[in-house]
């Protein structure tokens, strides 16, 4: 987890206004890299495996298990906090994906 002084030193550092609404942003973006980081050392970058069309795939994944269990409101919110930072995830993929960092079909397609 992601203390209140580390959020601070991050705003300050990239030199961000220090306001409030800017920390929780922070907070969620750095959450997202710290499961990014803990994640990764046991998957070791294999999202660049399926391409930018598999990470598009993933993408629309997540958003439509968000959609199903927030939409009708019957869902309960704390439980869709996991898959909003897996799609933060896919979505930072993506971009280094359009990037360069993989190919359109990676090995998936071929």
């Amino acid at each position: 987890m992601v203390s209140e002084s580390q959020v601070r030193r991050v705003v300050r550092t990239m030199g961000y206004t220090d306001r409030p609404d800017v920390h929780r942003q922070a907070r969620v973006l750095l959450l997202a890299l710290d499961i990014y980081a803990e994640r990764n050392v046991k998957y070791r970058d294999n999202w660049r495996r399926s391409g930018w069309r598999g990470i598009v795939v993933r993408v629309r994944e997540r958003s439509d298990r968000l959609w199903d269990m927030m939409w009708p409101g019957t869902g309960e919110p704390e439980g869709a906090v996991d898959d909003a930072v897996d799609l933060i995830n896919f979505a930072a993929f993506l971009v280094r994906a359009i990037g360069g960092e993989t190919t359109r079909d990676g090995e998936w397609w071929q």
